[in-house]
């Protein structure tokens, strides 16, 4: 090895059950060393090889380059490193918040731009409207009352047919309702006369009065 080389080893820690970052970061470098061995065991990738060996150092010296520059800012992309925040927002949402960069602000030219284009939006509508006004007044005038006539007079037929049937169910009703009373009236008579012809039935008729009499007197004469 050459003497002008010196060699810096570093072991990181991690906690990839109880840290999101963490666990991000030890299946990135799990995945490496699994490619690493595989190059090594090809050798056609030593050039794959030298960058997968030597890739520690950028990622050593760029993070050490933002704490540098902002020690709260390499902890906030430190703690904040995950799949879904890997992207150019997230980025910038962080370096803003730590006023590495400044937020943009629109200029004066982009305002008027802006307004124009709405005036002139504005304007387009207002031609619509008017156009579709003028359309609608063009158009011959709309009756309204002859329109419900009409819709009065093919429905009239319908009416009067439903009323009719109406009708005769109301007397066929009545009808059925006075043969029900004559039929209860009826009944009632039947039976008030047969409780009288049973109670004509059973009483005693003259001749056996006498006869009763008669036995009576021949009791007290002493024959039985």
């Amino acid at each position: 090895m050459d003497s002008t080389l010196k060699k810096v080893s570093y072991s990181v820690f991690l906690d990839p059950t109880q840290n999101e970052s963490d666990y991000f970061a030890y299946k990135i470098m799990q995945k490496w060393a699994k490619q690493q061995k595989q190059f090594a065991q090809d050798p056609s990738a030593a050039v794959q090889l030298h960058n997968q060996i030597h890739i520690h150092k950028d990622i050593y010296l760029s993070g050490l380059y933002l704490h540098q520059l902002k020690p709260e800012l390499a902890k906030a992309l430190a703690s904040g490193l995950s799949k879904d925040t890997i992207n150019n927002k997230t980025l910038n949402s962080i370096l803003e918040a730590h006023q590495v960069i400044e937020r943009p602000c629109p200029s004066t030219a982009s305002v008027d731009t802006g307004g124009s284009d709405r005036l002139a939006m504005a304007i387009e509508k207002l031609d619509s409207f008017c156009t579709a006004n003028s359309n609608v007044s063009s158009q011959p005038h709309f009756d309204g009352q002859g329109f419900i006539q009409t819709v009065a007079d093919s429905i009239a037929p319908q009416q009067v047919a439903m009323e009719a049937e109406l009708s005769a169910l109301r007397s066929l009703v009545e009808q059925q309702t006075q043969l029900i009373e004559t039929l209860i009236a009826e009944s009632k008579n039947t039976v008030t006369n047969e409780q009288t012809a049973s109670v004509t039935e059973i009483k005693p008729s003259s001749g056996v009065s006498e006869r009763m009499s008669n036995v009576q007197k021949v009791k007290k004469k002493g024959i039985f």
